[in-house]
């Protein structure tokens, strides 16, 4: 089962409909609902958003970053039209390369044409993290063997 907005009215259980007889987009449904990610710095990471439309008109939506400060997400496409009974996937991507290490929140905003709820906002935690620097070493090690050995492929046995 997918998880997501999905916009139910309470008693009835199904999707509301506007009052008039007009047909009318419904964004019904948008997954994930939060992106919550650890990335490397300096990396880019992708992620899939979609966006579904359950009503009998056409949906018109775009994305946009609530604060624009938060510069390190980017759509592919930053706006869409849904027909009918159809889906979109959008390519969210979020970028590390200038973020100094720790955690960093941000919000997208999905505005569309649906006549219930033009407006819904993704929560978006971030984490950024450092690549490990390991490194192993201190001067070279000479192993030398005392014995002597007089016959050929003999070997010797050093626990370090």
């Amino acid at each position: 089962m997918a998880h997501g907005w999905v916009r139910r009215d309470l008693a009835s259980g199904r999707c509301p409909r506007t009052a008039s007889t007009a047909s009318s987009a419904v964004l019904r449904q948008v997954v994930p609902e939060v992106f919550e990610l650890t990335v490397l710095r300096g990396e880019q990471v992708s992620r899939p958003l979609h966006v579904s439309n359950h009503g009998d008109a056409s949906l018109e939506f775009a994305l946009a970053n609530v604060d624009p400060a938060t510069s390190f997400i980017s759509f592919e496409p930053a706006g869409e039209i849904v027909p009918p009974l159809g889906a979109r996937i959008v390519t969210v991507r979020f970028d590390a390369t200038d973020l100094p290490l720790g955690s960093h929140a941000a919000e997208i905003e999905v505005r569309s044409n649906d006549p219930v709820d033009p407006v819904l906002r993704i929560p978006v935690y971030l984490t950024v993290v450092g690549k490990p620097r390991i490194r192993v070493g201190s001067s070279p090690l000479v192993l030398e063997s005392s014995r002597d050995y007089f016959s050929s492929g003999a070997t010797t046995v050093h626990d370090l």
